[in-house]
């Protein structure tokens, strides 16, 4: 028996605040996109885009070779670690906009007013 065409729409991620959205594989693969296109304008070597490319150029290459699959949402979150996929949609966003706001901060450069010394000392615990 054939499931019926409503059983098949997901009415809740089941997460509070977080709200279905209509597509997000294709959503997901232009926000990785627009990621990585954004991250080229920062200097090659910055530690921020070397690890933000890799991260999102490991989750595009996964949603790129099971995009295609029939059950590749199931397939894309499983592979991912989490519940819903739109928690990816909604982490893609954010880091999109970081990327954004790093290249306004220029985060990047030398500080113009050194800190305090010690200020960025680890401390052990127990000290």
């Amino acid at each position: 028996m054939r499931p019926s065409p409503f059983s098949l729409i997901k009415l809740s991620t089941k997460i509070a605040g977080l709200i279905v959205h209509p597509a997000p594989l294709p959503a997901l693969h232009t926000l990785y996109h627009r990621t990585l296109s954004s991250l080229t304008l920062l200097p090659p070597s910055y530690i921020y885009r070397t690890g933000t490319e890799a991260s999102t150029k490991h989750r595009l290459n996964v949603l790129e070779t099971i995009m295609l699959k029939h059950g590749a949402q199931e397939e894309f979150e499983r592979e991912m670690g989490v519940r819903e996929v739109e928690e990816l949609v909604k982490m893609a966003e954010g880091e999109l906009g970081l990327v954004g706001k790093v290249l306004e901060w220029k985060a990047w450069e030398p500080l113009q007013v050194q800190p305090p010394p010690g200020q960025w000392a680890q401390t052990k615990l127990g000290e």
